[in-house]
């Protein structure tokens, strides 16, 4: 689960298997749940049995391909999307979209974070939303990281206002003179 939305270009690696690369098939296959879906997602994933334990806490299910095609029957595509990534495209991860990727071909894959001030209320409901539920005990690092994002934000926005200060200041004192 991301906070911040980002940017992952994928680029396939011919040879680095015994397999060769075939272009006409992706390269990765991502599935994502829309953030107002994902408590209701995450409790069908515990009701079916889906959740691992690792040191008494439960932790993200890897599901398999049959398994993300019965979450999206249950919940409809609007909710649950599937998308194919071909060689060297990229796709767009949006905030708090719980998601997971699939390689299915050797590929390259680089990952380019992007923090935007608009997330920052999208971001806290989310994140409110699944404490309240209290149902994903995995939640605590992507948890921790909202700080992070909120001093970035509040940096931004301190210079933002700052600049604005300094622009008025100096349109009053030339408006004087």
């Amino acid at each position: 689960m991301d906070l911040a939305g980002a940017i992952n270009w994928a680029i396939g690696i011919n040879g680095a298997s015994s397999v060769p690369l075939d272009l006409d098939q992706p390269l990765a296959r991502w599935y994502f749940i829309k953030p107002s879906a994902l408590v209701s997602v995450i409790q069908y994933m515990r009701d079916k049995k889906w959740m691992k334990v690792d040191k008494h806490q439960e932790i993200a299910p890897q599901l398999t391909d049959e398994q993300w095609v019965e979450v999206r029957d249950h919940f409809g595509s609007d909710n649950i999307v599937f998308v194919d990534q071909m060689h060297n495209t990229y796709v767009r991860v949006w905030p708090c979209w719980a998601h997971q990727v699939r390689t299915l071909q050797p590929c390259l894959k680089a990952a380019f974070e992007l923090i935007n001030l608009d997330d920052i209320v999208d971001i806290l409901r989310v994140q409110r939303l699944v404490a309240d539920a209290a149902i994903c005990h995995w939640w605590s690092t992507d948890y921790a990281r909202v700080q992070i994002i909120m001093h970035n934000a509040l940096q931004c926005l301190r210079k933002i206002n700052s600049d604005a200060m300094a622009e008025l200041m100096k349109a009053k004192k030339a408006k004087k003179a």
